[in-house]
């Protein structure tokens, strides 16, 4: 359901089964985790699952578990409310606790993405292996797709183009996915102007339904637009992107830079004065998590 483009409908299946569970409070736990990460697909919903997630952990920490708070760690860091060594800190802490077979992958696939916006990409691979390993072939799990994602930012943060697939994937009914943003990415960074610009095109971004993935590609076909001399079009993507990640309490520079992206758009059209204030705001966000890239 979720990706289908109908992250509430799936959220509200999970709490009806919620509801019929109350005599097992370890699968409680996990339903209400996989209700989390589902809610990444829309950002009313995240905004709504994310408070409940903060308003039981200030309850009662510890009952909460360390899937959910790892989940907290990186809301965090999003928000840009958090520093790099912070959450790296809290989530090696996290990763030091007992943890049970069913909530253990949202543990290990959280703590991944934190470690690749830190820049710990050794340890960032370390955990998706485990996280993929602990997958049963067959078994839908809602934390399969956020692993193999977080693998291809790995590889895209080194920089290893080579490793990411040769040929876009099939597009989605949903819209573009996370991989389709790295290819076109890619493809603009080798000068493969022709075949970025299919990609870019191939989509109604319009008719696509709100989410994390969306975002990612508005990012990267600013990025071709940019490429293309087309400024205009560029900025209203990279500006877009931010204001549907400001939707979803995403801030920080270190999941899509747009504002860095958008100010260098904003000189190229003649406006320093907006661009200053969009480079002083980015750089801000990125002194708080404080790595060099």
């Amino acid at each position: 359901l979720a990706g289908d483009g109908r992250a509430r409908a799936a959220v509200e299946v999970l709490g009806v089964v919620d509801g019929q569970l109350a005599d097992r409070p370890e699968l409680v736990g996990a339903l209400r985790i996989a209700s989390a990460l589902l809610s990444d697909w829309d950002s009313a919903l995240r905004r709504d699952v994310y408070g409940l997630l903060r308003a039981a952990a200030a309850r009662s920490p510890e009952p909460s578990g360390p899937a959910a708070r790892a989940l907290l760690v990186r809301h965090a860091a999003t928000a840009g409310l958090v520093s790099a060594r912070d959450a790296m800190r809290q989530v090696r802490e996290l990763l030091a606790e007992p943890a049970d077979a069913l909530t253990e992958p949202f543990l290990l696939g959280t703590a991944a993405a934190v470690a690749q916006w830190a820049d710990e990409l050794d340890e960032a691979d370390r955990l998706v292996d485990r996280g993929l390993a602990g997958q049963r072939p067959g078994l839908l799990h809602p934390m399969h797709q956020a692993l193999l994602n977080t693998r291809a930012d790995i590889e895209a943060a080194r920089g290893r183009y080579g490793l990411l697939p040769a040929e876009p994937p099939v597009a989605f009914a949903a819209g573009p996915g996370n991989t389709h943003a790295h290819i076109l990415l890619a493809l603009v960074e080798q000068g493969r102007t022709a075949e970025a610009r299919r990609l870019a095109d191939a989509f109604d971004l319009g008719a696509a339904p709100d989410s994390f993935e969306l975002n990612r590609f508005l990012y990267a076909r600013g990025a071709q637009r940019a490429a293309e001399g087309d400024h205009a079009g560029a900025l209203h993507d990279f500006l877009e992107c931010g204001r549907r990640q400001a939707a979803r309490e995403v801030v920080s520079p270190v999941v899509t830079p747009w504002r860095t992206a958008a100010a260098e758009c904003r000189l190229a059209l003649g406006g320093p004065r907006e661009a200053l204030a969009l480079a002083e705001e980015e750089l801000r966000l990125a002194r708080v998590w404080d790595t060099p890239r």
